[in-house]
């Protein structure tokens, strides 16, 4: 038999869509707006399974000077 390949994926949900991520690949976001985000990757083989590797919740503070009190 073969050996498996994956190639992996990520989204940060509610934000952008799936994108393909190289082995040695950061995610980097930039001025996300204040809120709660899910960060999600995912496995897929060469036949198109997917499979999830691993969630993150992200909280992001608004910023200060966007607040009601500032």
């Amino acid at each position: 038999p073969g050996e498996s390949r994956y190639e992996f994926t990520y989204q940060l949900e509610g934000y952008d869509d799936w994108k393909p991520a190289a082995a040695t690949q950061y995610a980097v976001y930039n001025k996300l707006p204040g809120g709660d985000y899910t960060f999600r990757v995912k496995a897929v083989t060469a036949d198109g399974r997917e499979t999830p590797v691993g969630t993150l919740g992200i909280h992001i503070d608004t910023y200060f000077y966007k607040t009601d009190w500032f």
